[in-house]
């Protein structure tokens, strides 16, 4: 499969701690990072996203209304928010 270019920000200390693993276990910090997504996803989190964006999207297609797509974009954005605020909420409980 080809790989893809993609950017992402990590805070320093994960950036170093990055670096550190993959120099230490002979790879590149891209293979370090893609085991760990794989590992993240296969922990379920992958189905557990994917359930909240079929209830986002049900939500929207709900609507008897058509949404431009700025107001769709925008309900769906608020929708990932709250979704994030109810998770954070609930990590600290």
């Amino acid at each position: 499969m080809a790989k893809r270019k993609t950017t992402i920000y990590l805070d320093p200390d994960l950036r170093t701690a990055t670096k550190a693993v993959a120099l230490a276990s002979d790879r590149s910090e891209s293979e370090v990072i893609a085991e760990a997504l794989r590992r993240y996803l296969g922990a379920g989190q992958a189905v557990h996203a994917g359930a909240e964006l079929e209830r986002i999207l049900g939500k929207l297609a709900q609507r008897q209304d058509r949404l431009s797509d700025e107001d769709a974009m925008a309900l769906a954005v608020s929708e990932v928010r709250a979704y994030r605020a109810e998770r954070r909420d609930n990590s600290r409980s």
